[in-house]
């Protein structure tokens, strides 16, 4: 499985992979990705990947979440989103990564 790495500081997220992009219809890609502090009080975190005019939601376990098979893109976006108790919102801005044809 490749994994791919995003940091996520100042709600800032950076993609650290050069190279790393995804192949068309591939299922075995994963994201890991690091937190500041910031997100210590978000228990539960999801990934958000937007491609194509819809997105597709995953849950982040222990900093991981798969990669959704992505077909007909050539440019995904992926954030972040957490509901902390009390529904109050946290969220990062979205990354570009390039999908390999």
């Amino acid at each position: 499985m490749r994994t791919l790495n995003i940091s996520i500081h100042n709600k800032i997220a950076t993609y650290h992979s050069r190279g790393g992009e995804i192949v068309c219809g591939n299922s075995d890609y994963q994201i890991r990705f690091t937190f500041d502090g910031e997100w210590d009080a978000y228990p539960t975190k999801t990934a958000r990947f937007v491609w194509g005019g819809k997105h597709y939601d995953r849950f982040i376990e222990n900093g991981i979440c798969q990669v959704p098979t992505i077909l007909d893109a050539e440019r995904i976006e992926v954030g972040v989103y957490a509901r902390q108790p009390g529904n109050h919102n946290g969220c990062c801005d979205r990354v570009q990564m390039v999908h390999s044809q």
